[in-house]
């Protein structure tokens, strides 16, 4: 990933620069292009092989490549940085600040994905430098919300939806619902309980996600 985050600079520095708008559009859309590219080398190759195998019926062999730690929301950041570059909305290029845009670990998991203009200028504050005792109190407790809505709720939910996959055959129409509207809630709760558990995360280092 490290080599990666520099190429993507690069191109970024290269996005920003040319006056010619031609030349900004064929640097973003190969920025983006490889971006994505590299997402489904890593997330999709094996399962590309095997539908190739059955499909020919040939014994091509996987290559079981392990997937990089947060690799989507990466290549999203990313193209979001390339984005805002080719709408001149960038104007540094500091390789460490790039890298804390990218790699903000609060936002791993489940993001959000964020423009530069959000996030820079909080990282440049010098008084979110300074331990805030509001800011840390706040965010323990949303951090704490979240986590109780995923360990609680969302696991709850998906014992219930566990059973229900399980035994589909003999469902009757209620069953059925009661497991359809149990998965519904379930990806509701995990996903409001990573983004709680992100926005109380940020907030212990003074940064407020949008």
């Amino acid at each position: 990933m490290r080599y990666v985050s520099v190429y993507v600079l690069s191109l970024e520095n290269c996005v920003y620069r040319p006056k010619e708008e031609l030349k900004k559009r064929l640097l973003l859309t190969f920025g983006i292009t490889s971006n994505v590219a590299l997402l489904g080398y890593f997330k999709y190759s094996d399962f590309f092989i095997e539908n190739y195998n059955l499909a020919v019926n040939s014994d091509v062999g996987l290559l079981h490549l392990a997937l990089p730690l947060a690799i989507s929301f990466f290549t999203f950041q990313q193209i979001s940085y390339l984005v805002d570059s080719y709408r001149s909305d960038i104007t540094e290029y500091d390789f460490l600040n790039y890298s804390l845009f990218v790699t903000f670990f609060p936002q791993l998991i489940a993001g959000p994905i964020v423009h530069h203009k959000e996030m820079m200028p909080q990282f440049a504050k010098v008084k979110n430098k300074v331990k805030n005792y509001r800011n840390i109190t706040v965010g323990l407790f949303i951090f704490a919300m979240g986590l109780f809505k995923k360990v609680v709720i969302a696991d709850t939910f998906a014992v219930w939806v566990t059973t229900g996959f399980d035994t589909a055959t003999t469902l009757n129409l209620l069953e059925a619902w009661i497991t359809s509207l149990s998965y519904t809630f379930q990806l509701y709760f995990d996903f409001s309980g990573y983004t709680d558990m992100a926005i109380g995360a940020a907030l212990l280092f003074n940064i407020k996600l949008p």
